[in-house]
């Protein structure tokens, strides 16, 4: 997750263990309006402005959230179903926008409102969503899994072979944030030892 965007893997078992079945960006943030409303816009407005801005911006958020997850679900229709996700869980905000402007919550209130509009999205979908601590997305998988995070890491990085760029950091989180979803949705997912 990033702001106003976030990357996608999609992982499915293959007769040989889990591969990559699907990657893609998937912009969320709208051209038209600010991609970061709370650090960037709500700070320097009035408090009924920045609160308008920020609902009008989280609003457009959820809804490109929610093409952006029916697109992907629609690409793969034909061979896969998409069952479920695997996000961060959310770190806590205050309750009001005048809270999160005056608190170290205005660093992470920008990145939290897409993590969140992916959440709702998904949930809207009915996909199976599966919670892992930021940057634990390899010891996520490997409990999941049933192996060690040195085993996903290493798989996970061999995909760059045989998938080729892009392949970042971004796309090796997210892989392994998607296989430890497709462990906790199959008792099949395993890499053994």
């Amino acid at each position: 997750m990033h702001s106003g965007w976030a990357i996608a893997v999609s992982a499915a078992l293959g007769s040989d263990g889990p591969v990559v079945i699907d990657r893609r960006r998937l912009e969320l943030a709208p051209s038209d309006l600010s991609s970061q409303p709370y650090h960037h816009d709500a700070i320097r407005l009035s408090l009924a402005e920045g609160e308008a801005l920020v609902l009008k911006v989280r609003s457009a958020v959820l809804d490109r959230a929610r093409r952006s997850l029916q697109a992907l679900r629609d690409d793969l229709a034909a061979s896969f179903d998409v069952a479920g996700l695997a996000l961060r869980s959310s770190r806590p905000l205050p309750g009001t926008l005048a809270e999160i402007l005056t608190s170290r919550a205005l660093y992470i209130a920008d990145s939290e409102m897409y993590r969140d509009a992916i959440h709702d999205a998904a949930r809207e979908l009915g996909l199976r969503i599966f919670l892992h601590a930021k940057a634990g997305e390899l010891e996520f998988a490997a409990q999941a899994l049933n192996t060690t995070a040195g085993d996903v890491a290493q798989n996970v990085q061999a995909w760059r072979k045989t998938l080729g760029p892009p392949w970042q950091r971004d796309h090796r989180a997210a892989a392994a944030a998607a296989l430890g979803a497709l462990g906790g949705l199959s008792s099949g997912a395993r890499w053994g030892r």
